[in-house]
């Protein structure tokens, strides 16, 4: 949540270590869907026209260590408590940081005298991380811990919990990415559920409120959905889903290759795409999970992704029926938000994307089996 370099690099001592205490392994029983993707992608690369190119896929199944790493390592629901509530500070510091590069942000455009809205879509905050898409992942899973630590925790810390949503919230909504909009408030619903599930009522009226009372810019930004600007065009996406779906009906078992799409995108583009491309297109990946790993890899490693954030979901869903239930349903609700804003990015090809769920599905996982035993 802070930085990827030294998550990476404790995320090896963590192995090493468990490489010499092999006593102290655990793996969640989630391993068959997780080799069938990786298998998958190794067999896109062998099948590939240029094999050489998917070594940066394949050195990410590094990352898919988290798992076995904190799964090994949290032992107890109070542990996996704590680990979840540090991220959320996390994300709540990369949060602020945020609002702070905004205001950043709002004063220089006004100073040089121009359109804030089309100086911001195209450089937007990026908190601790690099990019605007993996902050909005990372900003989300902060929010949608505290709503659960909120609303379902044992020991709820409320004013910690709201500050932190607040923050959170507010982040997530001048973050401008419009996909996270809909992610995070079907995670959050899905919390709201298991909280007072007359509550969900409730979540449509404040989304018309939003749409209809939003501020400018936020107005604008909004409205870029179903009325996109010159610089923000749907077209665009929607000429990438056409695109993956020609790719996996042309090689639906081994794709076109792994780091393939950008480099043939036009020998599938449909014949009414523009070319040449639009210079603000970006085409090295698809923005949509589903399509751009079947198009790449084939759909056996979409079938083996997919395969794991349900059944992740159906086994921490199922079994937070305890007291200590926040933090399997707090991973239950990062994963329905990173499936439904997977429809719009590829964000788990974002190696802090991936690895930040994975932790929290461990942590889910750590709870679960102490109230299974209890």
């Amino acid at each position: 949540m802070v930085s990827i370099a030294a998550s990476h690099i404790l995320l090896g001592a963590g192995a090493a270590w468990l490489l010499l205490h092999r006593d102290r392994v655990r793996i969640p029983r989630v391993w068959l869907p997780i080799l069938v993707f990786l298998a998958a992608t190794l067999a896109a690369a062998a099948f590939s026209p240029a094999p050489a190119a998917a070594w940066p896929q394949i050195r990410k199944f590094y990352v898919w260590l988290f798992l076995p790493v904190v799964y090994s390592g949290v032992r107890r629901a109070s542990e996996a408590s704590l680990v979840l509530a540090a991220m959320a500070v996390c994300g709540t510091a990369s949060a602020l940081w945020g609002l702070a590069q905004f205001e950043q942000k709002y004063v220089g455009a006004a100073a040089r005298g121009e359109d804030f809205y089309q100086s911001y879509v195209a450089e937007r905050i990026t908190g601790f991380m690099s990019h605007w898409m993996t902050f909005s992942s990372h900003v989300m899973f902060a929010f949608l811990a505290a709503v659960a630590f909120l609303l379902l925790a044992r020991n709820r810390r409320a004013p910690v919990w709201i500050f932190c949503g607040g923050v959170t919230a507010v982040a997530l909504v001048l973050g401008f990415t419009r996909s996270i909009w809909p992610a995070a408030a079907a995670g959050m619903m899905f919390l709201v559920w298991h909280w007072r599930r007359w509550f969900v009522l409730a979540t449509p009226v404040a989304i018309v409120a939003l749409v209809l009372f939003a501020p400018e810019p936020l107005n604008r930004r909004i409205e870029s959905a179903w009325k996109p600007s010159k610089l923000d065009s749907n077209d665009h996406r929607q000429a990438l889903r056409r695109t993956g779906l020609r790719m996996i009906e042309a090689h639906p078992l081994v794709g076109v290759g792994p780091e393939q799409v950008g480099p043939r995108f036009l020998e599938f583009a449909p014949p009414d795409v523009p070319r040449p491309l639009p210079s603000a297109w970006y085409t090295q990946h698809l923005h949509n999970i589903y399509i751009h790993f079947a198009a790449e890899r084939g759909v056996p490693a979409a079938v083996g992704l997919v395969w794991f954030l349900a059944l992740v979901a159906w086994q921490l869903g199922r079994g937070a029926a305890g007291v200590d239930r926040a933090v399997p349903l707090a991973a239950v609700a990062a994963i329905i938000g990173t499936a439904v804003g997977g429809y719009w990015e590829v964000n788990l090809g974002d190696s802090e994307v991936l690895g930040a769920l994975l932790s929290m599905i461990a942590c889910g996982y750590a709870v679960r089996d102490e109230e299974a035993a209890a």
